[in-house]
């Protein structure tokens, strides 16, 4: 499957903003995997590792009794990723490069497969979800949660925080990706045939400065594609990075950040 591109940085370039994106998101994730049934013992598929940050949540869940394969497409981030969990004595998991729609994973082998942020930047991601199934074990947990980026609000209102996510949006859509796909999430995922399906959303909100930079620093990653197919100038780029952070810097400005929506279910089990 050819790659397609990526309105982001990855690897190394993109460590520091993964990290605030983990700050902001990480403890509705680890509730969410929890709630959806992770367990010691565990093996588990994670596509979309990213640099590991998931990853070492899940490795730590489920122990050393468990095993983890994380895949990305970019080996720029399984690289990173790998060295991030060596240096915190992570031991358990095994990093792959692979397309998410074609993992070259076993069939049926997977007691619980886990992504995030993966499926909103694929132009198929119901290819992915498919092959999510496919690794599946009878009666294992398939566990999503993507982000609607409709939603994010600031409090005292700037327009400059909704035009940032408008160019995030847009910059999305410019190649290929869906920005607003929580809110199709749980179709997505019902149309796949899983068993006792649940949804929940989660919108976090921060005013933490660092938290609240996620912002500007996902703007700032999006600036070549933005310059690349005239979605806007550098100048009205800058600006709005610049009043963003000012407004972050506050302490007391509120950020709503993207909706994730959060969907699990079970794969049935085998007929006969």
């Amino acid at each position: 499957m050819p790659e397609q591109p990526y309105v982001l940085l990855t690897g190394d370039p993109a460590e520091a903003r993964l990290e605030i994106v983990d700050s902001v998101h990480g403890p509705h994730t680890q509730a969410f995997l929890t709630k959806a049934g992770l367990l010691p013992g565990m093996n588990v598929a994670e596509l979309g590792c990213g640099v590991g940050l998931v990853t070492e949540r899940i490795a730590r869940t489920v122990g050393k009794p468990g095993h983890v394969i994380a895949l990305d497409a970019s080996h720029k981030q399984t690289v990173a990723a790998a060295r991030r969990l060596k240096t915190r004595c992570v031991t358990n998991v095994e990093f792959v490069t692979a397309d998410a729609g074609a993992t070259g994973l076993d069939e049926d082998s997977f007691d619980f497969v886990y992504c995030r942020f993966l499926l909103m930047h694929m132009h198929q991601p119901e290819v992915a979800l498919a092959e999510m199934l496919r690794i599946l074990k009878p009666c294992g947990i398939l566990a999503v949660e993507d982000g609607d980026f409709s939603s994010p609000f600031c409090w005292p209102a700037s327009r400059d925080f909704n035009r940032a996510f408008e160019l995030y949006v847009t910059a999305g859509e410019s190649c290929g990706a869906d920005f607003l796909i929580g809110q199709r999430l749980f179709q997505l995922v019902a149309n796949m045939g899983l068993q006792h399906i649940s949804i929940e959303t989660v919108q976090p909100v921060c005013v933490d400065a660092e938290e609240c930079s996620l912002v500007s620093s996902t703007l700032n990653e999006c600036r070549d594609t933005l310059l690349k197919h005239n979605l806007a100038t550098r100048k009205e780029i800058d600006e709005t990075i610049v009043n963003v952070n000012r407004a972050a810097m506050s302490g007391l400005t509120v950020f709503g950040m993207a909706r994730m929506t959060q969907v699990s279910g079970r794969k049935p089990q085998k007929e006969g």
